[in-house]
């Protein structure tokens, strides 16, 4: 059961300021969602590999954005999966030493 939570998990983030754009009139304001997570994968290395290219890809649109308003757009979203990537670094980082471990065989120090 855990294993479907994660395969979910890896595609399907909360998202507490999803922005809504209503009307020029309007103010802007932010849904409590979920988002689909960029690049999404159930092998936690490839998940950080993939958030890490989706923002380096909308850092660099941020940057063609002709107006501060148009760049703006981006920001919450930048900072999103940048929360998104921390999430799962922790976890990638430990599979990544337990992989080295299993690799080195059994430890003979007592």
């Amino acid at each position: 059961m855990l294993s479907e939570y994660m395969k979910w998990k890896a595609y399907l983030q909360r998202c507490s300021e999803v922005p809504f754009h209503g009307d020029a009139e309007s103010a802007r304001s932010f849904h409590d969602r979920f988002a689909i997570v960029p690049g999404g994968s159930t092998s936690l290395v490839k998940m950080v590999s993939n958030l890490q290219v989706a923002l380096e890809r909308l850092e660099w649109l941020k940057m063609l954005a002709s107006t501060p308003a148009d760049q703006r757009k981006y920001t919450g979203t930048l900072t999103w999966l940048r929360i998104t990537q921390s999430t799962w670094q922790g976890p990638a980082d430990e599979y990544k030493g337990w992989q080295a471990q299993a690799q080195q065989g059994p430890s003979t120090a007592v």
